[in-house]
């Protein structure tokens, strides 16, 4: 999809200008400045209409892609390696995969505190929250932090 993005984009800068070159070349300067600047307009405007769609498009399929590799149980690696199956470069596709994977992490952190804040807002035991957070694998100092930071609130 990026790559369609880029073959558009292309054929419409060339389009553009090829045209604006075409119907100027006999003009005086001023006239072809001013129409080299209607050109430039009728370009941002295509590619705001036609590209940038496309652009949010990949973006969107590449973040669920990843999400998806990662609730499965992959690793950074593979999903640099989906980033860069979508156009982008090496170091563009690490950062957007340590990205997603701290995405990830915050989103089930919170979701794990908001599930024992309601658990504690429904029965006020915290043994039962200890319990619950055990079970979800969290280690015994970050255990009492999260019951201090429940019960705090």
């Amino acid at each position: 999809m990026l790559f369609l993005a880029r073959i558009l984009s292309l054929a419409i800068s060339i389009a553009t200008f090829g045209v604006v070159r075409a119907i100027t070349d006999d003009m005086d300067m001023i006239a072809w400045a001013i129409s080299t600047g209607a050109a430039l307009l009728a370009y941002l405007i295509l590619h705001a209409l036609l590209v940038r769609p496309l652009l949010k498009r990949a973006a969107k399929r590449a973040s669920k892609k990843i999400i998806k590799h990662y609730a499965r149980g992959g690793n950074i690696a593979g999903a640099a390696r989906i980033a860069r199956r979508l156009g982008l470069g090496k170091d563009a596709a690490t950062a957007v995969a340590e990205e997603h994977q701290d995405a990830l992490v915050r989103a089930v952190a919170n979701h794990v505190i908001d599930e024992a804040r309601r658990m504690y807002v429904k029965s006020r035991d915290r043994k039962e929250i200890r319990k619950y957070l055990r079970k979800q694998g969290l280690k015994e100092s970050t255990i009492d932090d999260v019951i201090e930071r429940i019960a705090g609130e």
